[in-house]
């Protein structure tokens, strides 16, 4: 029975103000018509569609005319087109061509549903995707025809975004987990007694990921955790539930391999509510067993040097005591000629001792840096060993030890700095002396092995463990020491040997079957072949005297260094000067003309490198003979001397027969 628009009007002023709007539009010239000519159908879905909790709407006839209810209107927002009765199209006319297919599915008769469904919606001055939850049903017409479609809807916009959101931090939490590669997260629950973790925890207990995720019995995680550390994580653990603070510790966990695992664990309690929710205990752990070995690697060599500075120490003191004591002894003036010479010789000794600590430090910096030049030649390595020998022969005479020596005469040639091969040999020497009790036995064996030529030293001596077996190149390293510091030396013997071997393009290696057992170490290097040796040049004699007299200015700021060198000199005949700053040097060189100038390089206001290249830019100077005597010794300072016009470099304390030979072949200008 069809209402009276006076009735259906009544009816709608209870629906809300949207049934208040369509009551009071005069609907005569809309396509609809007039109120009272509204079909039963329309007005009866029209009273459900108002009367919902819910948002809805409903659209009738074939152009979809739509009605809403005050719930609904909040999702037009503020649309400019809104009036009850607009088609669907126009009042939705930028999501339309997603929602007209729905539409038209549900008009056709079939009821359809969405869980947050995105559409294009222009609302608040913006255009953006929204999302709703909705469901539309077909609804009858007059006669059972098709009458139009209700919907049903809630827009889901910000529970979608947040859930998006949520997603998203997940997922970098993840990746961030995953390019860890170390972080796990675990749960535990005080109620049930079970703890949980992730697939990173199951891998570092050793657990099925399975079973762990599902949550197993808090002691059987206990009993993975290494015996030292079990009571402490357990106390830590107690702690944190008891007082609602913070958890946090590190403990070993054995693996199955006989390995160790060191683990970083965090969390903290989380409260629950007191009706229902018990507190829960979450955190994370990691693995940090890189950082504890870099820790303890850092340990150790901070050990190592510490132990170098104390052996430094010790070895500096070592020649000092017998040079403070010579200078002491000199200042008597009761000395007959044999106690100056032995005096002096005992000088002259514990110098070149304390020259080749330092030469040893600064051998070891050039070379890891890579500074080192090295002057390659043809090289019998045989020949090269047996200069080695000499060499270290005083130390094995004085320990009493058996050299043997097998070295094959046809053994291919190398190409390699003799002096540094040299050095790598009497450097493997010197250690097996040292090693090896009196009356010890070494062999030295060279031999090829296909492209290589191979070089042995092996000693009966002390042996190694295997964990300094490991470590033996690296600096500061030594073999155990006794108070009395016997076997002497710095620790950095091996690594300077490994450096050069290597900057041959040859490796070396140790070997030992344990402490009293000796050890062997191995040089080897690539062959040339088809080539034929070099031979050694011949050292050079004593120092030559004056053959004619010579004026030397000397030029240093260490009064007492150019003091003594104007003695020495002096004493083979020459005519020195001394001036200890570059102004003074330079007034009187240009005043003297001297045959030589011995300068130092670290002098103050003008370097040594600045007075050369004065000295060299001036007639009366220019062909004089420029020398540097100083403390800089690496390739760049060389370099640097060189460009400023020095003839010769040499490193302090000089080597007095060196310096007497250079100024022995220059001629009275």
């Amino acid at each position: 029975m069809s209402q009276s628009r006076t009735t259906m009007e009544a009816t709608l002023r209870t629906l809300g103000a949207a049934g208040c709007d369509i009551a009071s539009t005069d609907w005569s010239s809309h396509a609809l018509g007039a109120m009272p000519r509204w079909p039963d159908e329309l007005r009866i879905a029209l009273q459900i569609t108002l009367g919902s909790a819910f948002p809805a709407a409903l659209a009738w006839g074939p152009d979809l005319h739509v009605f809403y209810n005050d719930a609904y209107a909040p999702i037009l927002g503020d649309r400019r087109v809104r009036a009850q009765g607009t088609a669907l199209a126009e009042l939705w006319s930028e999501a339309w061509p997603d929602l007209q297919p729905i539409v038209m599915r549900a008009y056709g008769g079939e009821p359809l549903s969405f869980k947050d469904q995105p559409f294009e919606i222009h609302r608040f001055g913006k255009r953006g995707t929204a999302y709703f939850t909705f469901s539309w049903s077909p609804v009858p017409g007059p006669d059972g025809g098709r009458g139009g479609v209700l919907s049903t809807l809630v827009e889901t916009t910000e529970t979608v975004l947040a859930n998006m959101r949520l997603s998203e931090s997940e997922e970098r939490l993840q990746m961030a987990l995953d390019a860890s590669g170390e972080i796990g997260i675990w749960s535990y629950d005080p109620a049930t007694g079970l703890s949980s973790g992730d697939e990173r925890c199951a891998a570092i207990f050793e657990l099925d990921p399975a079973v762990l995720a599902a949550g197993i019995p808090i002691p059987r995680i206990g009993e993975k955790i290494h015996d030292d550390d079990r009571e402490a994580n357990r106390r830590a653990m107690q702690d944190a539930l008891a007082g609602h603070v913070g958890y946090e510790a590190e403990y070993r966990v054995p693996q199955r391999d006989g390995s160790i695992r060191w683990v970083a664990s965090k969390g903290r309690v989380l409260p629950g509510n007191s009706a229902a929710r018990a507190p829960r205990f979450t955190g994370v752990l990691q693995d940090v067993t890189r950082r504890k070995q870099v820790e303890e690697e850092a340990r150790q060599a901070s050990a190592r040097k510490d132990e170098f500075l104390a052996m430094l120490a010790h070895e500096l003191r070592n020649p000092l005591a017998p040079i403070r004591a010579a200078a002491d002894l000199l200042s008597m003036s009761q000395l007959d000629e044999a106690q100056l010479r032995r005096t002096s010789s005992i000088i002259s000794r514990q110098v070149a001792h304390m020259t080749g600590l330092v030469d040893d430090l600064l051998d070891i910096s050039r070379v890891t840096q890579g500074l080192v030049s090295l002057d390659r030649s043809l090289l019998d390595l045989g020949a090269v060993a047996m200069a080695a020998v000499e060499q270290v022969r005083p130390l094995l005479d004085a320990k009493g030890h058996r050299l043997t020596l097998d070295l094959a005469a046809d053994a291919q040639p190398v190409v390699g700095d003799e002096k540094r091969l040299v050095q790598v040999v009497a450097n493997l020497l010197t250690n097996a002396a040292k090693y090896t009790a009196d009356q010890g036995n070494i062999a030295v064996r060279m031999r090829d092995r296909g492209a290589q030529v191979v070089l042995s030293v092996a000693d009966d001596g002390i042996g190694m463990n295997p964990e300094l077996v490991q470590r033996a190149f690296e600096l500061f390293t030594q073999g155990e020491r006794t108070p009395d510091r016997a076997q002497g030396g710095l620790g950095v013997g091996l690594a300077l040997v490994r450096s050069l071997v290597e900057a041959h393009g040859g490796s070396v290696s140790v070997r030992s079957e344990g402490p009293g057992k000796g050890s062997e170490f191995e040089v080897r290097l690539p062959a040339a072949t088809g080539a034929t040796a070099s031979t050694g040049s011949q050292p050079a004699g004593g120092p030559p005297r004056a053959a004619a007299p010579l004026r030397v200015l000397i030029v240093d700021d260490n009064e007492d260094a150019a003091t003594v060198l104007a003695m020495f000199l002096e004493a083979l005949g020459y005519d020195c000067a001394v001036e200890y700053d570059s102004t003074s040097a330079l007034e009187r060189a240009l005043r003297e003309r001297p045959d030589v100038c011995l300068l130092d390089i670290g002098l103050p206001m003008m370097d040594g490198n600045a007075l050369a290249s004065q000295l060299r830019s001036q007639p009366e100077t220019a062909r004089t003979l420029l020398i540097a005597v100083t403390g800089y010794g690496d390739e760049r300072d060389r370099q640097k001397s060189a460009q400023a016009g020095f003839d010769h470099h040499l490193v302090k304390p000089v080597d007095t027969a060196r310096l007497a030979e250079l100024i022995a072949g220059v001629r009275p200008g």
